[in-house]
């Protein structure tokens, strides 16, 4: 399917005055987009039409220790403590099952954001949690689309609505979708003169749901933004001991050892872990109290980010730290968005959780990159998304990728492989 061109400068558009016409104020700007996105993007938004059956059928394990911490913090109990012994409702099939601990790992914030969602009946929590999640992936393919001077191909949101990272990510009921709108909007807001506190707050936010996303810190210090980097250390202070007040220090202690169990010590049931009789039948029907015969988890969304370290935290982040100088190293001198879009790959490598869902983070850089790759390099971009998670490669070839085209910049004969125009592609932003 052909690129869309650049709107003519000589022409006047919807987003464009001319002498003729009166200047539009800025809402009705964004009304137009809007209005242009979805008139041209529309109709290769259908596959939603999966991602509802996939969110109807699914049990959304990774979604339901988020609204069981939510749950906890609405009932005074400890968000890190299984308390299925004691209260049916809680069992949490494959996360936490018989474990002292709940499938809760996330820093005590996250529970504290998650306690609305639990005012409703979890088959209702789950439903209105993908709706939010998928209208967060819209929202980010929108601005991406304006970010592209709308030369960014259909066919390309159509990929990625099909693709491994996202089924999978509604087959699991993950919360990528709003860390990735976090960081990016973090990110453009940076670019922004006086907006570096607001910037730090958003990526300090999105940190204290997960604490991977502060991995594009590097990033910032390599470009010497100190500023940002300080506000985002304040706001993550600020966060972090926000819901100590209403948690208590028990909850921050178990965070510690939920975390780093090798330094502070694994948490221990007080108390025998009864199930009620609450299992999985067949290995993948869930048998409980809340969600019977929902289905647990298909295949497809078994696949390690980083499985040379997926047990090992330490191992995870030297080998994250000694992949992101090669990265940053390579990106010195690239446009700005290119750079930023290629860092965020490396979050996958720091975390040694990290599934194939985790490959959320791969889309901007797959969105900023096909309006301007030549066929083979549209081969490429297009293979972390669609290759076999189960191979336990999505991360890694994301990564390859990232770096390839960082070096495509310098190296003319890898340029005219890889890219159709590579002056197309689009400087914007810092170039530090």
């Amino acid at each position: 399917m052909a690129d869309r061109p650049r709107p003519n400068s000589a022409q006047p558009t919807s987003e464009q005055p001319t002498s003729e016409q009166p200047t539009a104020a800025p809402a009705d700007i964004e009304t137009g987009s809007l209005r242009r996105f979805l008139s041209e993007y529309g109709p290769y938004g259908l596959p939603v039409v999966l991602l509802v059956y996939l969110a109807l059928e699914s049990y959304q394990i990774d979604f339901r220790a988020f609204y069981l911490a939510g749950k906890a913090v609405l009932l005074g109990l400890d968000p890190y403590l299984n308390h299925v012994g004691t209260r049916p409702d809680f069992y949490a099939p494959i996360n936490a099952e018989a474990l002292a601990t709940s499938g809760f790992r996330y820093p005590p914030l996250a529970a504290l954001l998650f306690a609305p969602l639990a005012l409703a009946p979890y088959v209702v929590s789950k439903v209105l949690f993908s709706l939010l999640m998928w209208l967060l992936l819209v929202g980010i393919a929108y601005q991406l689309v304006r970010r592209s001077g709308w030369r960014l191909p259909g066919e390309a949101l159509l990929f990625a609505g099909v693709s491994f990272p996202v089924l999978a990510m509604v087959e699991r009921g993950q919360i990528d979708p709003l860390m990735v709108a976090l960081v990016l909007a973090s990110y453009w807001l940076a670019l922004r003169p006086g907006c570096q506190g607001l910037a730090g707050g958003l990526l300090a936010l999105a940190g204290s749901l997960k604490i991977f996303p502060f991995v594009v810190l590097l990033d910032w210090m390599v470009r010497c933004r100190w500023r940002l980097v300080l506000w985002t250390l304040v706001w993550t202070v600020v966060l972090f001991v926000l819901p100590l007040p209403l948690l208590g220090q028990q909850v921050y202690g178990h965070f510690w050892q939920r975390t780093l169990p090798e330094l502070f010590g694994p948490i221990t049931a007080a108390n025998p872990i009864d199930l009620h009789g609450q299992g999985i039948d067949l290995g993948r029907l869930a048998r409980s109290l809340e969600g019977n015969g929902l289905l647990l988890s298909h295949d497809f969304t078994n696949g390690f980010m980083n499985p040379l370290f997926q047990n090992s935290a330490g191992g995870a982040f030297v080998c994250g730290l000694g992949l992101s100088a090669v990265l940053l190293l390579t990106a010195r001198g690239a446009p700005s968005d290119l750079r930023y879009y290629a860092v965020l790959n490396l979050i996958n490598l720091f975390n040694p959780l990290a599934w194939i869902m985790g490959l959320v983070w791969y889309l901007p850089l797959f969105f900023y990159l096909y309006p301007s790759v030549s066929q083979l390099g549209r081969w490429l971009i297009l293979l972390p998304l669609f290759l076999p998670p189960f191979l336990n490669a999505n991360a890694a070839l994301a990564y390859v990728i990232a770096v390839l085209f960082l070096i495509a910049r310098r190296a003319p004969q890898l340029a005219r492989r890889l890219l159709a125009a590579p002056a197309c592609i689009p400087r914007q932003g810092l170039q530090r």
